[in-house]
């Protein structure tokens, strides 16, 4: 018998309807996964505000968007009761995936698009001309098209969502998360009020159908008879059929790709269209929220970096390699310098060239961040150096020096490679803000006379007067509180910037984010000669890709002796 059942309503409801104890595997795999969702997914409670009554006839619309999104969610991952065994297993098999997307037609017949993520607290919708998307990472909804006809993205706070609908919904997935899986039976007022189980066959493949009807206990009452399809093999719902008597109010497809929409952009609404942003935007934990969200959910990917003195050339400059996977990265120092102006031939895509090339020029790792510990690998010269016998600019390496250590917060690890990673400038971390020895300042001010947050970071204890205080950083709320501008003061003189930062080009990763394609770190020198300033620039070439393996991320498998980066092929691991 399991422990404690008796005060476990999960353990106990599986025990009640299974007639005996729930296989011990299929217990433990329920519980981590809720356990998970429920971290993820808790917010606080909605309510209704009477703010900005005027707005209130398009947010109610909207609203009954997120309710919809919600229903049809809860459709997919809850309502088909069956056996509890087969309750546990789909649940903890949706979970377990990064998105589940639902794609068919909707009550109008036109397509209807369902995007959902449980790791990342997304729930996002388009049917038509509507867009809308739940953030609960960022506390945030965003609405775009009907009914709202302004042509701008409407940024609520998810408090402020002045309806019942969604809060019912939510309320039913927590209680599912929560164990109280007979309360998770009912989204509101609605139940389940009959189920059956079949064994189906189509073109010879061997699926499980659902059938089960929602709706409210009484004879007189409309009811919604539900097909959900299951793969036996991976306990995923692959297909949802819905009707109203003999009116379809959906059928659609369902899969579970490793990528989906963190922006309204990547959902499909035009780049172009302007944020109308009623979030609260002068709290520093608001703040600190929006940057630790964008870096953590940054995109897979491949990079190569150039530092160079000119924004277009490589000459005088030295060059890098990125991964990032995960939680993961790995950043790799390139033996050489270049001694000429190193640029693509005309026509040809900067970024292809410069990836293409990366493959073409040696490098060595220094340094590998495994998720756990920080990896720092430092070269070693021949005494009296020499040049590499296969590259002529380059000096020769004889080994590496690796050292390895924890840092105090895993949670925000930090690079000390002095190479910036993209998503570590655009959204950097701000949490010794918070931190004992510092405080954070938070106010509203335009940048060529766009609206920006800028956040002060003060140097409170052992402030010298060449110490750096205070630290200010420009976001820019129309790209997503991406930082495009950083400034660092002396305490001596906190009115002039002694170095400053900016981003002069900027793109989107396939899920949305943006992030810096260009940045401008500003010399404090001029030269006598033609009055130029001696700017630095670093340039990211990005390849965004979920195909990175996983042996660049074991700093324990560098051989210091024999150390120069080999790319294998994740197939070959």
């Amino acid at each position: 018998m399991i422990p404690d059942a008796d005060s476990d309503a999960t353990t106990r409801l599986l025990s009640d309807l299974l007639k005996t104890d729930p296989p011990a595997e299929v217990e433990g795999r329920l519980r981590s996964q809720l356990d998970a969702l429920r971290a993820r997914m808790e917010s606080v409670p909605l309510v209704r505000s009477d703010r900005d009554a005027r707005r209130r006839p398009w947010r109610v619309g909207a609203a009954a968007l997120v309710a919809l999104s919600a229903v049809v969610l809860l459709a997919i991952v809850l309502w088909p009761l069956g056996s509890s065994r087969a309750l546990a297993q789909i649940v903890a098999a949706v979970a377990a995936k990064p998105w589940l997307h639902a794609r068919g037609t909707g009550p109008d017949g036109q397509r209807m698009d369902l995007w959902f993520s449980a790791d990342r607290g997304i729930l996002a919708w388009h049917s038509g001309e509507s867009f809308l998307l739940v953030d609960q990472d960022r506390q945030t909804m965003e609405v775009f098209g009907p009914p709202d006809d302004s042509g701008a993205i409407q940024r609520l706070p998810l408090e402020f969502v002045p309806t019942r609908g969604i809060d019912a919904a939510r309320q039913g997935f927590l209680a599912l998360l929560t164990g109280d899986l007979r309360r998770a039976m009912k989204s509101g007022d609605q139940q389940v009020l009959e189920h059956q189980q079949q064994a189906i066959s189509i073109e010879g493949r061997g699926l499980f159908e659902h059938r089960f009807v929602v709706g409210r206990a009484g004879d007189a009452e409309p009811r919604v008879e539900n097909v959900l399809t299951v793969d036996p093999e991976t306990a995923l719902p692959i297909a949802w059929r819905m009707k109203l008597g003999n009116q379809q109010l959906g059928d659609f497809k369902v899969t579970y790709p490793e990528r989906g929409p963190l922006t309204m952009a990547a959902l499909g609404v035009p780049d172009s269209a302007p944020i109308v942003d009623q979030t609260p935007r002068g709290e520093f934990k608001n703040v600190l929220r929006l940057t630790n969200t964008a870096r953590r959910r940054f995109d897979a990917y491949h990079a190569v970096v150039i530092d160079s003195p000119s924004g277009d050339r490589a000459r005088h400059g030295t060059w890098c390699q990125i991964w990032r996977k995960g939680d993961c990265w790995r950043i790799d120092r390139g033996q050489r310098m270049f001694h000429n102006d190193e640029v693509p031939p005309p026509g040809v895509d900067a970024e292809s060239w410069w990836l293409q090339q990366a493959k073409l020029m040696r490098s060595y790792p220094r340094e590998i961040w495994d998720g756990k510990r920080l990896w720092t690998f430092e070269p070693n010269y021949p005494t009296p150096r020499r040049n590499d016998a296969e590259d002529p600019h380059a000096v020769a390496i004889d080994s590496l020096t690796v050292s390895c250590r924890l840092l105090p917060d895993p949670q925000d690890p930090q690079s000390n490679s002095g190479v910036m990673l993209p998503e570590y400038f655009g959204y950097a971390s701000l949490n010794r803000g918070v931190a004992l020895g510092f405080r954070a300042e938070t106010r509203m001010d335009t940048l060529d006379d766009l609206p920006m947050t800028v956040v002060d970071i003060f140097r409170t204890l052992n402030k010298s007067p060449k110490s750096t205080s205070p630290e200010r950083f420009w976001l820019d709320p129309q790209r997503g509180s991406m930082i495009v501008r950083k400034e660092y003061f002396l305490a001596a003189d906190p009115q002039q910037a002694v170095g400053i930062s900016e981003v002069v080009a900027a793109a989107r990763t396939p899920q949305g984010l943006w992030y810096p394609k260009t940045v401008r770190h500003i010399g404090n020198s001029v030269s006598l000669e033609d009055n130029s300033r001696s700017d630095w620039y670093d340039r990211y070439y990005l390849e965004f890709t979920d195909d990175i393996p996983d042996h660049l991320f074991q700093g324990e498998a560098v051989d210091p002796k024999n150390f120069w980066t080999v790319v294998k092929s994740p197939a070959s691991e």
